[in-house]
């Protein structure tokens, strides 16, 4: 069983759940980004490069009581706003890619809506799927 803290920097807005039974899958992904940047005065292109690794985390929280369930529902939807807000994630026991333990920063999640992300498992039980990416 881990703790599962959720923040969002800059103000008093936290969820922690404890005692939460949840499985990850961690994916690094490289994308080197060319692109085009006008033009200089003598028709020469300029071109730029930067290399971005993304990490994207997928948290797949299993058993949620209800009340948990609620309390990560009204948070992601009233405190995020799905992919408008940069959030903090710490799960305790966990490396999700700073170290077991430590928390990664500037989350994003990658969803816009809550579409495919609760399954009800009777009797009152829920598992999330809790996906976000950060830039490393």
């Amino acid at each position: 069983m881990a703790v599962l803290t959720i923040a969002i920097p800059s103000t008093s807005e936290t969820l922690e759940l404890s005692g939460v039974s949840l499985s990850y899958n961690l994916k690094l992904e490289s994308a080197l980004r060319d692109y085009q940047k006008g033009y200089t005065g003598v028709g020469v292109k300029k071109v730029f490069s930067s290399r971005v690794v993304r990490s994207v985390v997928l948290l797949e929280l299993t058993n949620l009581s209800r009340d948990d369930y609620q309390k990560l529902y009204i948070f992601i939807v009233q405190k995020i706003q799905f992919m408008l807000k940069e959030f903090t994630v710490t799960v305790s026991s966990e490396d999700l890619g700073r170290g077991t333990g430590a928390p990664v920063n500037k989350c994003r999640l990658t969803v816009k809506d809550s579409t495919g992300m609760v399954k009800p498992k009777p009797p009152g039980l829920y598992d999330v799927q809790f996906s976000f990416m950060y830039t490393n």
